[in-house]
């Protein structure tokens, strides 16, 4: 029981496990460890794990946050890497303050080559936001394709709001055959998932990844 309950708190001094220099406050629920990180360097290790849960710690106790709070951004086409045609948000994140609280969103460029949109993505652990950047290495970006290629299916073609990725919908397919999950109970997990105490405030249709199931099943 004392082993279960030091987990509920962090140990003294609350110093980043990676840079060893800034105020360690956030921690990955996902990651093996669950060790202290700031903001600089949960984002830096997650560069290539956007599907992580996060927690900060308040003071009190660990509240539940998010990469979308801490200001990432996620880049598509270059392995996670920020493409060089698309530079307008160079060092968004790293001009926040590391204080671990949610940042404002930053301003989004209005023209057909704006430097990121606000996607909804879903995938095995919940619900996620993102802000995603997208490549401009062949002109403007040809948005639906470049989420494929990183296999996430857009649950539209005309205008990206929205996608899920395939891990997500190989798993429904595995628990559709194996346990007879409908698609909207499946949803209704990821909506739990992503929000325990309050999953009517994940305000995402399952209709559409009932749609999604059945396209690729």
């Amino acid at each position: 029981m004392h082993a279960l309950l030091d987990l509920d708190a962090p140990k003294e001094p609350h110093v980043c496990r990676s840079c060893g220099v800034m105020e360690g406050l956030i921690r990955c629920k996902d990651c093996f460890g669950q060790h202290l990180l700031c903001r600089n360097c949960i984002i830096t290790s997650h560069n290539l794990l956007p599907f992580h849960r996060l927690e900060r710690w308040d003071g009190c106790c660990f509240q539940s946050t998010s990469l979308f709070d801490q200001g990432f951004i996620l880049n598509v086409g270059h392995g996670g890497g920020q493409c060089p045609l698309n530079e307008s948000y160079t060092g968004a994140w790293q001009d926040f303050p590391d204080d671990g609280s949610p940042v404002d969103e930053p301003n989004i460029m209005e023209d057909d080559g704006r430097s990121f949109d606000v996607l909804v993505l879903t995938d095995i652990a919940g619900i996620f936001t993102h802000r995603v950047s997208w490549c401009r290495c062949n002109g403007p970006p040809e948005k639906p394709m470049e989420l494929f290629r990183q296999q996430i299916f857009p649950a539209s073609f005309n205008r990206v709001k929205s996608g899920f990725t395939f891990r997500v919908l190989d798993h429904f397919y595995m628990d559709a055959m194996e346990c007879k999950t409908a698609a909207t109970s499946f949803f209704q997990k990821l909506r739990r998932l992503t929000n325990n105490c309050f999953p009517k405030k994940v305000h995402v249709s399952p209709k559409v990844f009932t749609i999604q199931s059945v396209l690729l099943t």
